[in-house]
């Protein structure tokens, strides 16, 4: 799939928060809509955007856990 680089012009903080991500469906299809999401905030982070904050809540379900935690600066709560 093609993506264009995600280009943010505004000096103001943009703030995406992602609740529930371990309800997004993990279907067989292959990419499942969760992993499309997981690659969506992974490459935002990389992009490094300096006016990017992004907040995501979910249960710690391996797939999740694998992708986010190495991109995580800190974490509020494993439990």
């Amino acid at each position: 799939m093609f993506r264009r680089p995600v280009q943010i012009t505004q000096t103001t903080p943009l703030y995406l928060i992602v609740d529930a991500l371990d309800e997004c469906p993990n279907t067989s299809a292959r990419p499942s809509p969760r992993e499309e999401l997981l690659v969506l905030v992974e490459e935002l982070v990389h992009a490094q955007l300096p006016n990017l904050r992004i907040c995501v809540t979910s249960r710690l379900e391996a797939d999740i856990k694998t992708v986010l935690g190495p991109l995580a600066p800190f974490c509020l709560s494993t439990r």
